[in-house]
C-alpha cells in the first residue's frame, strides 16, 4: 500500500521534473532533506512539494518528495531535489495510507510556506513545523 504510493510520487516527480536526470540539460537540482512535524509530533505520511517561487523570478521544475515518520530525503527516495532561489513549499500530511492507496485521514490543510534554497550553504536541510491553525 504504501508502495503504491511511493511509485506514484515518483512518477508524478519525473513526470512535473521533465526527467532531469543525469544527463539532463534542465537547471541545476540540489539534494534537499529535512523533518515535518504537526503540533509537535512528526506526520506519519505526506507529501511535500518545492516549486521555483515565479512571484519571486525564479523557475523550475516541481521536486515532490514523501514524507514517512517526519522526515524527507530527496537522496532516499531517489527524487531530483528542488532548483537553488525561492522555493514555495507545499505540505499535505495524513495519518496513514488506506489499502487503495489514499491517505487518510488528513490531519491539516495544504500547509504553504517558503524557502530559499542557497546553494552555497550545506547540507541543504529544511525543517518544517505545521501551526496547529492549519488543523482541518
Amino acid at each position: 500500500m504504501m508502495r503504491d504510493v511511493l511509485v506514484t510520487v515518483l512518477a508524478a516527480a519525473v513526470l512535473c521534473g521533465g526527467g532531469c536526470g543525469p544527463r539532463s540539460t534542465g537547471p541545476q537540482r540540489f539534494h534537499v532533506s529535512g523533518t515535518v512535524t504537526f503540533d509537535g509530533e512528526p506526520i506519519p505520511v505526506g507529501t511535500i512539494y518545492f516549486e521555483a517561487d515565479a512571484t519571486q523570478g525564479n523557475a523550475g521544475p516541481v521536486s515532490i518528495v514523501v514524507i514517512e515518520d517526519g522526515r524527507y530525503d530527496t537522496k532516499a527516495s531517489k527524487v531530483a531535489g528542488p532548483v537553488q532561489g525561492p522555493l514555495s513549499v507545499r505540505i499535505s500530511g495524513s495519518k496513514k495510507i488506506e489499502p487503495g492507496g489514499e491517505p487518510v485521514p488528513l490531519l491539516f490543510r495544504e500547509y504553504t510556506t517558503t524557502v530559499d534554497l542557497d546553494p552555497a550553504s550545506k547540507p541543504h536541510v529544511f525543517d518544517f513545523d505545521v501551526p496547529r491553525s492549519s488543523r482541518r
